[in-house]
């Protein structure tokens, strides 16, 4: 791991969390730089408030979708009546943007002028400073606003725990070479995830074509094949049969269980439309069955479950019949999109009786086991590599994290730092 410098004399800064900070810093509350400065709503009711509004007018939501440091637009836009006729205010270009409620601790900085809800507050500048370096402060001390946070209904970061929060004053051009520095130490390393990030995705469309293209076509590129008449099938190899799914399984919804008979422990787990919901002390189904989410945004999705365990109503239970593989039907229904067939209602949901009459291709009992070996193991190995790609973006993210909170709070010393690319290796080593 590379070694940062560190400042020549230290002192303690007084507040836990910060630590020792470099002698010539000091520690102030946050009201002493920043004045801030609340959001409002103009009436919902008012068109005038509203149409053809021009002021942005961001949310939490706004700021916790926005993947930038500056934000600049917003879902949703009020008019300057609007601001003029409510608690709204518009603060200036620079200010610092703070979600204090559902959640806490979002941070932007307005890239524009703008106006904010009231589940946000605006840090407006009392002198000079660069609002970068208390962007990736505030960033550092999330944790530390979520713990001021109060309420019953819901938690809100009041406006004098806020303004009382302690921050570091620095001198205005060392706060301009750290933020610099972490401008780009914190590209570098975001490029570096959002190529992990692509990689994955790579990963798992290769992973869904490997399995449609097994349980279509098969294993064998050179068997000859015929065509099905089925669009979403087309041509399958020529030995293979083309039946409803009722023909090889039987399909039924899980039984009603209350979430009073549920608990976080238990002898037996319980399955719902999305997954392992928590245990019981009651089983329904004992042997190797496949369950599909019936209810739900994510309905048909696919879980395999062997044992004793109780299906819930909200999954459909799929018992496989005689001299079929389950894991090849397993594969075989995930690589349908069974998601497709939901109806719309208030709550999506899967037609058993469609389902179990939609057309599949099926091959021989020996042909299915081969094909469920197959994937098995290439789904295992790309498996694998997502994890250990999954691990290499969660250590970037926690060095990205660390060098800011180094950083802001004097932890290294970056006066002498030039703007020089870190290689890439170098920045997965450090992480």
């Amino acid at each position: 791991m590379r070694k940062y410098k560190r400042y020549d004399d230290y002192k303690d800064s007084g507040v836990e969390w910060i630590g020792e900070i470099p002698k010539h810093w000091l520690t102030v509350a946050l009201k002493r730089s920043f004045k801030i400065v609340n959001g409002g709503t103009p009436k919902s009711n008012e068109p005038l408030f509203w149409d053809d509004g021009n002021v942005i007018w961001a949310t939490p939501e706004d700021l916790s979708k926005n993947g930038s440091k500056y934000i600049e637009q917003s879902k949703r836009k009020i008019s300057l009546q609007g601001v003029l006729n409510s608690s709204a205010t518009v603060v200036p270009v620079n200010s610092l943007i703070i979600s204090t409620r559902a959640p806490i601790g979002y941070i932007k900085i307005a890239a524009v002028s703008l106006s904010v809800n009231q589940g946000c507050k605006c840090l407006v500048r009392r002198n000079t400073l660069n609002e970068e370096f208390y962007y990736y402060f505030l960033l550092t001390a999330r944790e530390e606003l979520i713990a001021l946070g109060q309420g019953s209904t819901f938690m809100e970061l009041s406006n004098f725990n806020l303004a009382n929060t302690n921050i570091v004053v620095v001198p205005l051009e060392e706060q301009k070479q750290i933020s610099s520095y972490l401008n780009i130490k914190t590209s570098e390393i975001d490029a570096l995830i959002t190529d992990k990030e692509k990689l994955i995705e790579l990963l798992k469309e290769q992973r869904q074509t490997i399995i449609t293209e097994a349980v279509t076509k098969g294993l064998n590129p050179d068997v000859k094949m015929k065509d099905t008449g089925v669009e979403w099938i087309g041509e399958v190899p020529e030995k293979w049969k083309v039946l409803r799914l009722k023909l090889i399984a039987h399909l039924k919804s899980g039984d009603t269980i209350t979430s009073n008979f549920i608990d976080d422990s238990g002898t037996y787990p319980v399955y719902g439309g999305n997954g392992l919901r928590g245990y019981t002390e009651n089983y329904n189904y004992d042997g190797d069955f496949l369950l599909i989410g019936r209810q739900g945004a994510l309905c048909g999705n696919i879980h395999f479950v062997q044992g004793q365990f109780w299906a819930s109503e909200h999954a459909v239970v799929v018992s496989i019949l005689k001299d079929n593989e389950a894991l090849w039907l397993y594969f075989l229904l995930e690589s349908m999109n069974l998601n497709q067939y939901s109806e719309s209602a208030a709550q999506p949901g899967i037609s058993v009786d469609k389902i179990k009459n939609l057309y599949i291709s099926c091959p021989p009992a020996e042909t299915q086991s081969n094909i469920a070996r197959y994937l098995m193991g290439k789904c295992a190995e790309i498996k694998q590599t997502i994890e250990i790609t999954t691990r290499i973006i969660n250590k970037l993210k926690e060095y990205r994290q660390s060098l800011i909170y180094e950083a802001v709070t004097g932890k290294i010393d970056v006066r002498d730092w030039s703007d020089k690319p870190l290689e890439r290796s170098d920045a997965v080593a450090n992480a």
